[in-house]
């Protein structure tokens, strides 16, 4: 189908499905660095989220749109819950790690890596002595659990472990690259936390 796309030129363009769409925008982009031609440089990423098999790695997601996308859903996840600002916080620093090096190198085959714990480890360095601290520490949570599940908070003794408090003590590949394309200074968070059962959930596990 692409390649009797590609067929029609210029007298057609692709509006739907997405995914179509895309696939037909990557292609013209390769065309046009073949051919020398096009109004300026492709803007390109360092940083990719995910390989897609089959792809080249310039078609892979770039990191930065993966931890908006994500965020951006979280938010409207969290809505009903009253924690739509929270949710969109934990989206955009759950894959934070993935700014790293080794995980990049990961995505060519290399050795597995750590890649949740940063985004932890970042929100509690951020919020530290801020009055909003209480956040990074609810918000860790999900960040550290958004592969294996909701870890235990442990004990502040803790050095080693899947716990909270362990994990937020653990040495991570340097991810700091992330601020070449992430402002986290303009984070924003509720005065006030209004959290109410969601709609599913009301009942009398909740009410008693």
């Amino acid at each position: 189908m692409l390649l009797r796309i590609c067929g029609w030129g210029a007298d057609v363009e692709v509006l739907a499905p997405e995914w179509l769409r895309k696939r037909l925008e990557a292609e013209v982009r390769k065309m046009a660095r073949m051919y020398g031609v096009g109004g300026g440089p492709v803007p390109t990423t360092r940083f990719f989220a995910h390989r897609r098999e089959g792809e080249d790695r310039e078609n892979w997601q770039p990191l930065i749109d993966h931890l908006r996308n994500t965020a951006e859903m979280a938010r409207e996840f969290g809505k009903d819950a009253g924690v739509s600002e929270l949710a969109y916080t934990a989206g955009l620093l759950h894959d934070l790690g993935k700014y790293s090096d080794e995980f990049q190198r990961r995505l060519e085959g290399g050795p597995r890596v750590d890649h949740s714990t940063a985004g932890a480890k970042e929100l509690s360095s951020l919020l530290k002595g801020a009055p909003y601290e209480p956040f990074a520490r609810l918000l860790a949570y999900p960040i550290l659990g958004h592969h294996a599940g909701l870890p235990d908070y442990g004990n502040e003794t803790d050095l080693d472990g899947g716990t909270v408090c362990a994990r937020l003590k653990k040495n991570v590949p340097d991810y700091s690259a992330y601020r070449s394309e992430l402002d986290l200074s303009s984070l924003s968070f509720p005065q006030t936390l209004h959290i109410r059962p969601l709609k599913s959930m009301i009942g009398n596990y909740f009410l008693g």
